[in-house]
């Protein structure tokens, strides 16, 4: 009988162990899948803003043609003013990186000035981090330095009137912050969870 009782003793504390891992787990999906919502959304708010900060910039380059690459793209005065508006827009943000990508694939904004003006391949294009949060890390010419991030990638398509088609926008915004903080509150449900299941636990011990 004693035995009998033990063995229902740690049973019962298995399962408590498991049903308190996965009240953290469910707790910590649901926040993370929220977090990314929110910062797509909020992603959506920057492109806008990007957007129409270079509207006049992206129609006049979309107006001199296709052959506009390389070098040539670079030394034009509407990509100095494409990085000052889009300067403009994100500062004080956690974005950590921006490309503009016009409809022939070919980059005319980059934080690397190297990219500008360079055609990106259909594989090169495809990111499939997309829309979630992943661990990265930054390179030192960008803010926050040389380390490990959490890094939200987004693309928005960026359409003007008047243009023959459509580019877009990429962003890496930096949710390091976010991910620390979501950190710190699952520690602390998985530590209040474990203080009240122990206490479930010798009550129930008891009763046996």
């Amino acid at each position: 009988m004693q035995k009998r009782l033990n063995l229902l003793t740690i049973i019962t504390g298995l399962v408590l162990c498991l049903a308190a891992g996965l009240v953290v787990f469910a707790f910590r999906f649901h926040e993370t899948s929220q977090l990314e919502r929110d910062t797509a959304d909020r992603a959506m708010v920057i492109s806008q803003g990007i957007s129409a900060a270079v509207a006049d910039q992206y129609r006049r380059l979309a107006a001199l043609g296709p052959g506009l690459k390389g070098d040539a793209l670079r030394r034009r005065a509407e990509i100095t003013e494409m990085r000052k508006a889009v300067g403009q827009v994100t500062d004080g943000l956690s974005v950590l990186h921006v490309r503009i990508v016009d409809g022939r694939g070919v980059v005319l904004l980059a934080m690397d000035p190297n990219e500008i003006g360079e055609t990106i391949t259909p594989s090169a294009a495809v990111d499939p981090s997309l829309n979630h949060i992943r661990r990265t890390s930054v390179a030192a010419d960008t803010k926050g330095g040389a380390r490990e991030r959490y890094v939200f990638a987004n693309s928005t398509a960026l359409s003007q009137s008047g243009t023959a088609a459509s580019g877009r926008i990429e962003l890496r915004l930096d949710v390091t912050n976010n991910i620390e903080a979501l950190d710190r509150e699952s520690r602390s449900l998985a530590a209040g969870l474990s203080i009240v299941l122990f206490f479930l636990f010798l009550l129930l011990y008891s009763l046996c």
